[in-house]
């Protein structure tokens, strides 16, 4: 149980994005997305058949919702920067109300089973109403990459809507502990990143400009950028990325279904470590 709670933050902060993996597009963004395939020729049926297969397209988890499943569902291809348009926020996103108070009910559990008492902010409707609001935001409010400062502050504004500064003083200090917690959570994320990148890699400007290019066309569906060097590259992350590039540049023209879902995997995957060479491994 100890463990359970030492991590109490971190599954709050999971739980909460994580809706945005089993939600489906609410009524204005699934319109968005049929009129844009409208306009592009990529549909020419009736909303309500498109409707549903959007929603069977959105009930596979969002790692392997593909471009390839995508360009089947339309029987035709998908340009890439539209496809990536169909990404899901809370601000598109319909979140069920079961959903959050599941979410609710499992906090208000874990705290009450840490304090003696349970506060009634610590309530499932109080947390209920904190989850909503972050999961339906403002205009001007923060749509998806939730972290346990943003529940932290819904958490006050709803016990505080709710119940004015009646138990203003106590909630404090549970916030307080629920902080410091999660500081150290991070605290102790922040080493492992550390120690890792002691370990890392620099790459020259000319390195990084074919990385840019690679993931640039990995995302357009262009031929491969050549490696500038005619040696070839001699930093193993480079060695690796470059051996997955040839891999997709012979497979990328291949008509075959089962194929397609395999380069697709491989474009993510491509896309992935190009950001993550480009994050961490400039000078």
């Amino acid at each position: 149980m100890k463990e359970t709670w030492n991590t109490f933050p971190r599954q709050m902060v999971q739980k909460i994005n994580g809706l945005l993996d089993q939600a489906q597009p609410n009524s204005l963004k699934a319109f968005h997305i049929y009129k844009m395939c409208k306009n592009e020729n990529l549909w020419d049926k009736s909303y309500s058949e498109f409707s549903y297969l959007l929603s069977n397209f959105y009930q596979t988890h969002p790692a392997e919702r593909s471009k390839s499943q995508m360009d089947q569902f339309l029987n035709q291809p998908m340009d890439w920067r539209s496809f990536e348009s169909v990404k899901l926020t809370f601000r598109t996103a319909d979140i069920g109300s079961s959903e959050i108070r599941d979410i609710a009910s499992w906090a208000h559990h874990m705290l009450r089973l840490h304090y003696d008492k349970a506060p009634q902010f610590t309530s499932i409707d109080t947390l209920s109403k904190a989850i909503f609001d972050l999961t339906h935001p403002e205009f001007n409010e923060k749509d998806q990459d939730i972290d346990f400062e943003d529940f932290c502050d819904a958490w006050k504004s709803a016990a505080d809507k709710l119940y004015g500064k009646k138990f203003e003083a106590e909630h404090e200090l549970v916030l307080s502990e629920l902080r410091n917690l999660n500081h150290l959570i991070e605290t102790h994320a922040l080493e492992i990143a550390r120690r890792h990148l002691l370990n890392r890699i620099y790459l020259t400007q000319t390195e990084i400009n074919w990385v840019e290019k690679s993931r640039e066309a990995v995302m357009a569906g262009t031929a491969m950028p050549r490696y500038p060097l005619s040696r070839g590259p001699d930093k193993s992350q480079l060695v690796d990325l470059l051996k997955w590039l040839t891999l997709w540049e012979v497979s990328r023209s291949s008509k075959a279904a089962a194929v397609q879902d395999k380069v697709e995997k491989l474009r993510i995957y491509i896309q992935n470590e190009c950001d993550f060479l480009l994050a961490t491994c400039r000078r």
